[in-house]
């Protein structure tokens, strides 16, 4: 599943270096929301689009109201902006989108 992280410059240098993205690694399906996030947190940024197994989600608790089940959980935190994957994610085959004052500038 194609899904959107978004980082600082910096740690985008670090992650190329390492070939992943540490865990916790949370992750969305909309490019929109993480440069939301992105702009929030750094004049510069980067996007990293990575194809991910779904099988590996678990819900962003921000996310989600109430008492459900895990599957449902889930799908309620993906709708509502969110998942994380507990354990280190490749970045190998990836997409990366260079952002400076929220716009895209390319790398």
């Amino acid at each position: 599943m194609k899904m959107y992280h978004s980082t600082s410059v910096e740690n985008y240098q670090s992650i190329i270096s390492d070939g992943f993205l540490s865990a916790p690694v949370y992750l969305t399906p909309s490019k929109k929301t993480a440069e939301e996030y992105g702009a929030n947190n750094s004049p510069m940024f980067v996007i990293i689009e990575v194809d991910v197994d779904e099988t590996g989600f678990c819900a962003d608790a921000e996310f989600v109201k109430g008492q459900m089940e895990a599957e449902e959980a889930i799908e309620e935190s993906l709708s509502n902006g969110s998942v994380f994957i507990d354990e280190d994610v490749s970045v190998a085959g990836h997409i990366a989108s260079h952002y400076e004052d929220y716009e895209e500038v390319g790398l």
